[in-house]
């Protein structure tokens, strides 16, 4: 029944919002509503809910508003004087907040509504949205049609005042001193049509991604912020991408060439831009493999019919004939090492990235942070992939249970482990 009423109440608002859009043709248009019933609950209490209730969720959707409040120089006797100094701790809290809008919004309550009822309808405002600030105020005039007036009504009845708190106004003013702060920026982009901004071209051989980026900020002395990418460039490679500098002129960056280069970084293309480059920016990639030594595996089978495979050099033709059978079927794209690590068991290959991954979709952030120290030391076969510096510096990890300081001063020299010092960094702080 309920169900009913509601779709009575709303089809006639979305017969005209679906006949005031022009349509083509037979065009299915669909609308999506979402009923709010936040002050729901107050209905019951209420006296003419259906024009206090709009009120309420206005009052609240439009926010806390500021306003600005114009100072007036007033001359006034000494007398006066003496007695505005008397009372400026008294008023001390009421100056505080004039800079705020002092708008409140009433909810008349029925006149059957108890003392003790109120409290309740108090507990359910400050249930529904914390930041207001309820009150209430005896003896205000209404007329049975519903339109308050205090002036010339004969009812009365107890209303709901509902104003903003004073952590909200707080808030509101941070906000607005914070927008105001930004505006007045020189890093803000205010200015669309001011080409503040270097877009070049980054050339990196053998670098891990926040090494490049620390590698940028010392060269180029800014924050990490004012780089932009658009991705992540693999590391075993020589990488070319797009990067943006945000008030950054080209001379300055082509001057950081003399500390990049050393670096194995260079930049490149420089032209002036009004915009920055943002994670997720990139709309594809393109790749030049070059692959060396290349064997293909033969099947044999030797005088006692026992079959085997052995590598053997891999010929133009087939392999002509391979990338043919991939133009024209595809392949099936597997996930590899560089995305789940070494197949094998933890005691032979050491820790995967999957294993930390699934520590932290776990919220177990201190397990994942114990892995990434612990590393992946060998390959399968034994071999190890750190040095000894690399591998002394985990071990000290895990005899200190983690002591941060003490890892910190045993990392090896240069730019490596730039994830794991990173982490330990932001423990320290």
């Amino acid at each position: 029944m309920e169900f009913h009423e509601e779709r009575v109440q709303y089809f006639s608002l979305f017969w005209h919002l679906n006949n005031s859009i022009k349509s083509d043709g037979d065009t299915l248009r669909y609308l999506k509503v979402e009923k709010d019933c936040a002050f729901q609950c107050l209905v019951p209490h209420l006296l003419f809910p259906e024009r206090d209730l709009p009120s309420l969720y206005r009052f609240r959707n439009n926010g806390c508003t500021i306003l600005q409040t114009e100072k007036v120089e007033i001359k006034i006797s000494k007398e006066a004087n003496n007695i505005a100094s008397n009372n400026k701790n008294k008023d001390k809290d009421k100056d505080k907040g004039s800079t705020f809008e002092k708008e409140q919004i009433l909810l008349y309550l029925k006149p059957t509504v108890e003392r003790k009822d109120r409290k309740e309808i108090h507990y359910l405002i400050s249930q529904c949205y914390r930041d207001f600030e309820t009150g209430t105020k005896s003896d205000v005039h209404y007329h049975e049609e519903g339109e308050a007036d205090n002036r010339g009504a004969d009812e009365t009845t107890t209303a709901i005042t509902v104003q903003w708190s004073r952590r909200a106004q707080d808030a509101a003013l941070k906000r607005k001193n914070k927008m105001n702060k930004k505006a007045q920026s020189p890093y803000t982009n205010a200015n669309a049509n001011t080409n503040n901004n270097t877009l070049c071209v980054v050339k990196k051989r053998r670098q891990e991604h926040l090494s490049l980026i620390n590698h940028l900020v010392a060269g180029l002395k800014c924050r990490q912020s004012d780089i932009g990418l658009a991705g992540i460039k693999d590391t075993q490679a020589v990488t070319y991408q797009y990067c943006t500098l945000r008030n950054i002129s080209p001379s300055r960056a082509r001057n950081a060439n003399a500390y990049l280069k050393h670096r194995n970084i260079e930049l490149g293309n420089f032209q002036r831009v009004s915009f920055s480059l943002n994670q997720g920016d990139s709309q594809g990639n393109n790749f030049e493999i070059i692959v060396r030594d290349m064997k293909r595996v033969e099947t044999k089978t030797d005088e006692n019919g026992v079959t085997y495979e052995r590598f053997i050099p891999c010929q133009r033709s087939h392999v002509a004939a391979m990338a043919d059978r991939v133009r024209n079927s595809g392949f099936v794209n597997f996930f590899g090492e560089q995305r789940i690590g070494e197949a094998g068991p933890e005691s032979e290959v050491g820790t995967r990235s999957s294993d930390i991954g699934r520590l932290m979709l776990h919220g177990d952030f201190a397990g994942a942070i114990d892995l990434l120290m612990r590393g992946r030391n060998k390959r399968r076969g034994g071999d190890f992939i750190e040095n000894e510096e690399a591998r002394k510096m985990r071990d000290l990890y895990t005899t200190s249970n983690g002591n941060v300081d003490l890892t910190l001063s045993a990392f090896p020299r240069g730019n490596g482990l730039a994830r794991e010092r990173t982490v330990l960094q932001g423990l320290k702080r």
